[in-house]
């Protein structure tokens, strides 16, 4: 079997890999829940494919869904205490997974933490302070070193490694898909060649 990509696969690709590296460059929160829910929309979409069609794209499809909401779910797996605690989507910051430590070691080259600031680990011991209201016309800066500023670091690892697994998830949809139907044109090669 050959790989054929199309225009508009390649097209696809490439906008990929620029929201991609756009979003792990300049990560923020909002950015993180725009590129998660178009995520999750994708997935949804992929289960609607493998409803509405047939043969190798349905194939397609159901391999794509599988693989991208496993690797979803995985990414968003916590111990029992967790779940006790909160049952919303909570992101894997120190996990097992082979794709978080990555996220971590990227972000550390991409993003180096300020001088005092603990490497990425999900996890800051420093309490929360409020911000000050800021002057009018002037942003509110969290001085270095203090808890917000701790707070707005975190803030940001949490959006990079969201936008980061939110990126896994797409990846490993598409080779899910290809391999499903990988595995589909296979079989129907040995098939028509036993009833030879």
């Amino acid at each position: 079997m050959r790989l054929r990509f199309s225009l508009r696969q390649l097209l696809g690709f490439v906008a990929f890999v620029a929201v991609g590296c756009g979003g792990l460059m300049r990560p923020s929160v909002y950015l993180a829940s725009l590129i998660f829910t178009a995520t999750l929309v994708v997935l949804l979409v992929a289960v609607l494919g493998a409803v509405g069609r047939t043969g190798t794209a349905r194939v397609f499809w159901i391999g794509f869904a599988i693989a991208g909401s496993g690797y979803l779910w995985m990414a968003h797996w916590a111990d029992e205490d967790a779940y006790m605690v909160s049952t919303n989507w909570r992101l894997q910051t120190t996990g097992p997974l082979v794709t978080t430590k990555l996220l971590g070691l990227a972000h550390e080259a991409l993003h180096p933490p300020p001088s005092g600031y603990p490497p990425v680990t999900g996890t800051f011991a420093l309490p929360l302070e409020p911000l000050a209201a800021p002057a009018f016309g002037q942003m509110a800066i969290p001085r270095p070193g203090s808890a917000a500023a701790a707070a707005a670091y975190e803030a940001k690892v949490n959006a990079f490694l969201r936008i980061g697994h939110s990126l896994w998830t797409l990846f490993f949809a598409y080779l899910g898909g290809q391999l499903a139907r990988y595995f589909r044109v296979t079989a129907e090669g040995c098939s028509a060649r036993r009833n030879e």
